[in-house]
């Protein structure tokens, strides 16, 4: 973990612009081809959940801004991020999970798995004490939507961006119902808002 020096930084003034903002995110909705990508995670038997959820992880740490986030108004750049979720545990309740993220997809896996079962029995609300190294990322795999929006403390400076992932659907149905060779499958309604990542509802298969 490292401070940027603001003084040197080439985005300093639009930090400062942007920091400033009440709201200071963007909210943008669109589909995402992942055809090769869910026909690869079903040959795995691995759940669709948690391979998005390494995959884009994966892809941030690959992505230096992706890897920034904000500690007493100085940007910090971190050398690993790591993914939270929220999933749906037992009572019907929702709960954060947050996972080590790791480069190998199986260990990742193994790691998600027991992690997923304690959590399933141990819900929380509480982020990780201290740990501001997170990717928060949301899912609603029932409902294709076209925008995406969370519960947020905007007094209190607790504004944290998501990524979300809606319903995988062929064409404009679900993929477990479509018939082959109907369309495209993609993640209808991939919502992104913010300088980085945010999770909130997953509910794991």
């Amino acid at each position: 973990m490292r401070y940027t020096n603001l003084n040197t930084w080439p985005r300093c003034k639009h930090f400062d612009v942007f920091h400033a903002f009440d709201y200071p995110h963007f909210n943008v909705c669109g589909n995402v081809d992942v055809t090769t990508f869910y026909q690869a995670v079903k040959t795995t038997r691995v759940s669709l959940t948690i391979a998005t959820t390494y995959m884009l992880t994966h892809v941030a740490n690959n992505i230096t801004e992706f890897r920034y986030h904000i500690r007493d108004d100085q940007v910090v750049g971190h050398e690993v991020v790591h993914p939270s979720i929220t999933l749906l545990a037992k009572d019907d309740l929702s709960s954060y999970c947050a996972f080590t993220y790791t480069e190998d997809f199986y260990t990742f896996v193994e790691h998600a798995n027991a992690r997923v079962t304690w959590i399933n029995e141990n819900p929380t609300l509480e982020d990780e004490p201290a740990q501001d190294n997170l990717l928060f990322m949301s899912s609603m795999p029932w409902v294709s939507f076209t925008g995406d929006n969370a519960p947020a403390s905007y007094a209190s400076g607790g504004i944290k961006s998501t990524i979300g992932v809606g319903q995988a659907v062929r064409g404009a149905e679900s993929l477990e119902d479509a018939a082959p060779g109907t369309g495209t499958p993609r993640f209808n309604g991939w919502a992104t808002r913010g300088a980085l990542f945010r999770a909130d509802a997953v509910s794991v298969r």
